[in-house]
């Protein structure tokens, strides 16, 4: 009996490794599966959905389908408005300038395409992404930015909108591309109760906008009622001037005396050689030679602000505020906090003297 018993079981083991076994292994190879969705009336494939590789950790079942189809539906809707809206321009001069002090090189890596059709809504597999809000006014897919309106020069608000813009092109390259930017973006609106104002990266690229408005637009130029401005600019407390003012020759340059930058309306100098070295790291320009600068620079401003990020000066780790002020972290716990809730800020390394040229406030908060 207990022979034929151990054939049964047995013989029943090979049934289902023969007969149950393909079928396990075809519904787990689904997501690598050429899938095919319509997309205004257009057949688009996609070759490979699987994010286990690139995504750490797992997700719910319904987390990740809304995963899949973000990644079908993201790049299907950049070939689409690639062919809607042709080639795009640089930023300018005066938006490099500025949005440098935040994303470093990436400013020479974007290209913007004004007066663009947008999409309505990014859908695949049957779900979808209402573009509403401040998508309406822009979208972007990895480092090309579409904008509903007109180039406006100097304009502040349109600056405000492609810092927003530019972060989502940031948050693309950390997660390695359209593929997987659209797998993440679909997830964390799942995630939110699929709501776009609560999205992390939307968050995260709101918040992003809000610290550069306050940190660097009115560092540099100055949030104030003395000029045509914005009252209370999108409910952040900040009056923010409506125009920039205009920006041409930029660079460092040497006039005996020492080594100054000028961002092409005003110029600024350097305490020390590692307040050079630091200031450089973000704003790569030209160098300019031996210049009088009495002579087109405009106002001198006084020592130049440091970008914001993070840097060791060999007995901590400090963040610059990218207003002239640094502070420190008590604990690991207090860094790998502050490091969250500030993704995609750089770090700087070994910066040596700090206290030369940035004021030290103390903690972080």
């Amino acid at each position: 009996m207990k022979i034929w018993r151990s054939s049964f079981l047995f013989v029943l083991t090979l049934a289902l490794v023969f007969f149950i076994s393909p079928l396990i292994s075809v519904f787990w190879s689904l997501p690598a599966q050429a899938v095919c969705v319509t997309v205004l009336g257009r057949e688009v494939c996609h070759q490979d959905l699987d994010p286990t590789r690139p995504i750490p950790g797992s997700a719910d079942f319904a987390e990740r389908a809304w995963g899949e189809a973000g990644s079908v539906a993201y790049q299907a809707s950049a070939r689409i408005m690639r062919e809607r809206n042709g080639s795009g321009q640089g930023l300018d001069e005066t938006q490099k300038q500025l949005l440098r002090l935040r994303f470093g090189g990436l400013v020479d890596q974007v290209s913007v395409i004004y007066g663009s059709r947008m999409m309505s809504e990014w859908c695949a597999l049957g779900k979808c992404v209402n573009l509403g809000g401040v998508d309406s006014a822009a979208q972007t897919y990895c480092d090309r930015i579409y904008v509903s309106n007109s180039y406006r020069p100097n304009d502040t608000d349109q600056l405000v909108l492609l810092t927003h813009e530019i972060r989502h092109s940031q948050q693309c390259r950390e997660r390695g591309g359209e593929g997987s930017f659209g797998f993440h973006y679909f997830r964390e609106y799942k995630r939110a109760g699929q709501n776009y104002a609560t999205n992390s990266m939307e968050v995260d690229a709101e918040n992003t906008a809000r610290d550069f408005t306050r940190n660097v637009i009115c560092t540099q130029v100055g949030c104030t009622r003395s000029v045509q401005h914005y009252p209370n600019y999108n409910g952040w407390g900040i009056d923010l001037p409506a125009t920039l003012p205009a920006r041409s020759a930029r660079g460092y340059f040497d006039d005996g005396r020492g080594v100054f930058y000028s961002n092409g309306s005003s110029y600024c100098g350097f305490a020390s050689p590692g307040h050079l070295q630091f200031f450089r790291r973000v704003n790569s320009a030209p160098d300019l030679g031996r210049r009088d600068s009495n002579n087109g620079f405009g106002e001198f401003t006084g020592a130049c602000v440091a970008p914001s990020g993070y840097f060791d000066d060999g007995a901590g780790v400090f963040y610059s505020a990218g207003n002239g002020t640094f502070c420190a972290f008590p604990n690991p716990e207090a860094l790998a906090s502050h490091r969250r809730s500030r993704p995609g800020f750089t770090d700087f390394g070994r910066v040596v003297g700090a206290d030369r040229f940035m004021r030290y406030t103390g903690a972080c908060q």
